[in-house]
């Protein structure tokens, strides 16, 4: 299946376009079970069912969030702050915040894979080069690795079982296992 989001107003998903209602310019957004889920002006916001072409935005969660920068879904919706904090929220609700430690920009992404059991995610910096691998349950740094070799990032997703894969500008795409 293949999908594109301008991060605004227009999805595409196999070929065929939708306008989202309400569009937001988005600071990140990320796919899950068919939910577009982003987050615009420090609010989350959900498009249920996105995939299959509905374009109405919904408020996803009733509590204020810190400024956020970048998400990542597995079930649960992990959203890292301008601090370096990694919230936690599940149906909305915010369940639980990790103080990560590390060194954040706003080119600083979040990665998860989509599947629940994976038992890491992935904080990658591409000022500083590095990949950063978290402990899901309690946030703590389990790896890093070095990024100096890949050139400048495209891209990152990361598999369901926990395999990062990173695009670089030069169209050469690397993977990392923890």
């Amino acid at each position: 299946q293949s999908v594109w989001y301008n991060r605004s107003e227009l999805l595409t998903v196999n070929g065929k376009s939708f306008t989202l209602q309400d569009p937001a310019s988005a600071t990140d957004a990320v796919l899950y079970e068919g939910n577009l889920y982003i987050i615009s002006a420090n609010h989350f916001y959900k498009y249920a069912e996105a995939l299959t072409g509905h374009v109405k935005r919904s408020e996803w969660g009733n509590e204020p969030t810190d400024q956020l920068i970048s998400i990542a879904a597995d079930g649960n919706m992990y959203a890292l702050t301008k601090e370096g904090k990694i919230n936690i929220y599940f149906k909305g609700e915010k369940k639980n915040t990790f103080e990560s430690g590390l060194p954040v920009t706003d080119h600083t992404r979040l990665v998860a894979a989509a599947a629940s059991d994976a038992p890491q995610f992935a904080v990658i910096n591409p000022v500083t080069k590095r990949a950063y691998f978290l402990d899901k349950t309690n946030g703590t740094l389990t790896t890093t690795f070095k990024l100096d070799s890949i050139g400048e990032l495209k891209d990152t997703a990361m598999s369901p079982d926990g395999v990062l894969w990173l695009l670089s500008a030069d169209n050469k795409l690397w993977q990392i296992k923890p």
